[in-house]
């Protein structure tokens, strides 16, 4: 019941976005949706881009869903300040794949199940 199909306003161009955090969570919003939109159009797979959230507001940014199953969790970083609570939360509860993208990243790691990936090296194995 967590996951959302309610809309979260995304924009193709985001010239006027002047947070950097919305505006790089926007940039991946897009790739994750050029990525879905492939799998359906290339592959005819049942796919989808959600985003989950729970009745006390614990979200996690993305999730992608394959025949209404989530294949994975994404939540999006500027910098890496720690693993998000809600992504440890979600992949605790239900153990999801779950990715931590952040675009300022030193080290890349997996840490209690959750990837920690630079921005870069996640979208490049993205169907674009």
């Amino acid at each position: 019941r967590s996951l959302l199909k309610e809309p979260k306003i995304y924009f193709f161009d985001n010239g006027l976005v002047d947070n950097v955090g919305a505006k790089f969570e926007n940039f991946v919003a897009v790739c994750l949706l050029k990525h879905v939109l492939a799998k359906i159009d290339y592959e005819a797979k049942n796919y989808s881009l959600n985003y989950l959230q729970t009745k006390d507001r614990k979200e996690v940014d993305f999730a992608l869903v394959n025949n209404k199953n989530i294949e994975s969790i994404i939540e999006v970083k500027i910098s890496n300040d720690g693993i998000s609570p809600n992504l440890i939360y979600y992949n605790q509860k239900y153990n999801f794949e779950s990715f931590q993208v952040v675009k300022e990243l030193k080290r890349e790691k997996k840490e209690n199940n959750i990837t920690i990936i630079e921005a870069k090296n996640f979208l490049t194995k993205l169907y674009l």
